[in-house]
């Protein structure tokens, strides 16, 4: 899932780097808007596009981490074994629900004010919209299918400004503000949504001045927008007339050239854009990397200080001839059939096959890990190990790789795991795939 997140943000902050350098100038500002919009939805979609035909040929490695393994020296003869799952994951997960929960709060506060603003004001029905004359403000915005003015606001004013935001009516900008406000209450925490929302904003007052001023006067266009400062709404989703911040953009967007016709070719580029990105997805390289997983277990600190963290081991040059291979964060998600533990074939569905075998190597490895070895080391407190091993094509272990504070460690896991028995290999589209594992160990010596 981290990975998925990841890219994800790589993906909006290319898009958006694109709209920066080589469209945010173009006057073609419905192409903008649609731009916007399908890439914003597109990155939310590319992580999970695989075709099979970019991956043909390539060695698909699918990788899962197993629970960590708690390891502990007791008086009696058989040891306590339990899975631990890392509370980082429910932590963030914890993190991000509550910051949902207090963006959908926010939102509902926010619509809630502009109902009541909606209720204490004179509602005039038009054609295509209904006006809100809202007493005792200047205020000027529109929302949905309302046009909210003050009622200190002139007739001249009132003339100018419904034409500006009758357009925004007329081609649904809320909708498209409404939209990108459903994202920020999922992903509050991804500050590119605030970008492509404001790009949005500009863009649709861009529209709407290039409505009117073909219908007025520019230079009187000009004098609306600089002569009088307007109360604006705090709402986010809402399209105002008046913002501060925008004035200067829009007088010199108004000015520029109108973009040829030939400039429209530009916005094919994104389909080479989107094909290097589908490219990237399904012929990735990843490199294991075992920092993440000792900083998951990071939060169950021994109780004597630890040693220095030993350095990551410079790829041999074995790792470097190695095939290119895909590796999947949650691969039980796309395998058709993981590995079978022996005994685990009985299982009615691979749902229990996989909890089946989880739990035949944890009580495998528990049971044949040498206890005494933390003893016979003088060792005393919480060791963490981490281990990495693949069930090739034909069920065997191989590549099998330990990281721990202390050699002897690393070769009494090493030793344990090169005992574990030929499984059923993984199968995926009728052929035999090789699959990795992560294996966290916490060991307790008492």
């Amino acid at each position: 899932m981290t990975f998925i997140i990841i890219q994800i943000f790589l993906y909006q902050a290319l898009f958006l780097g694109f709209y920066e350098f080589f469209l945010k100038q173009d006057t073609h500002y419905n192409w903008q808007r649609f731009y916007l919009l399908f890439t914003l939805v597109i990155t939310f979609i590319l992580p999970f596009v695989v075709l099979p035909s970019l991956s043909e040929g390539i060695m698909k490695t699918y990788n899962v981490e197993l629970p960590t393994i708690l390891l502990q020296t007791t008086e009696v003869e058989n040891q306590s074994i339990s899975e631990v799952y890392s509370p980082s994951n429910s932590f963030l997960s914890s993190i991000w629900i509550l910051g949902g929960i207090v963006s959908f709060i926010w939102f509902v506060w926010r619509y809630r004010k502009l109902k009541i603003m909606l209720d204490s004001s004179q509602i005039l029905k038009k054609d295509a919209y209904q006006l809100a004359i809202v007493p005792n403000t200047d205020i000027a915005f529109s929302f949905k299918k309302t046009i909210f003015l003050g009622e200190y606001l002139s007739v001249k004013e009132r003339e100018v400004i419904l034409k500006h935001e009758e357009v925004h009516i007329q081609q649904r900008h809320s909708a498209d503000l409404l939209f990108i406000e459903l994202f920020r209450i999922v992903f509050w925490w991804n500050p590119l949504l605030y970008f492509f929302q404001k790009r949005l904003i500009e863009l649709h007052e861009y529209i709407a001045d290039a409505y009117v001023v073909k219908q007025t006067s520019i230079q009187q266009y000009y004098q609306n927008l600089l002569s009088q400062v307007f109360r604006t709404s705090d709402v986010s989703f809402t399209n105002t007339f008046y913002k501060q911040s925008l004035i200067k953009k829009r007088i010199i967007m108004l000015q520029k050239t109108k973009s040829s016709r030939k400039s429209k070719f530009k916005y094919l580029l994104i389909i080479p854009l989107i094909a290097c990105m589908l490219i990237f997805v399904s012929c990735m390289d990843e490199t294991i990397d075992t920092q993440p997983a000792s900083e998951e277990m990071a939060p169950l600190p021994p109780p004597v200080p630890p040693s220095p963290p030993l350095p990551p081991d410079p790829p041999s040059s074995e790792m470097k001839s190695e095939k290119r291979v895909e590796i999947e964060e949650i691969p039980f998600s796309i395998i058709e059939n993981p590995p079978v533990y022996p005994g685990c074939d009985d299982a009615a569905s691979i749902e229990e096959q996989k909890d089946c075998m989880t739990k035949k190597i944890s009580n495998f490895v528990a049971n044949n890990f040498n206890t005494d070895l933390g003893k016979d080391l003088g060792l005393s407190g919480i060791q963490l190990i981490f281990a990495m091993f693949t069930i090739d094509e034909s069920g065997n272990i191989k590549d099998i790789k330990v990281r721990s504070q202390y050699p002897e460690f690393d070769n009494e896991t090493k030793r344990v795991l090169e005992l574990l028995p030929q499984m059923t290999p993984g199968n995926q589209e009728n052929v035999n795939v090789p699959v990795s594992y992560t294996l966290p160990i916490r060991f307790e010596i008492n």
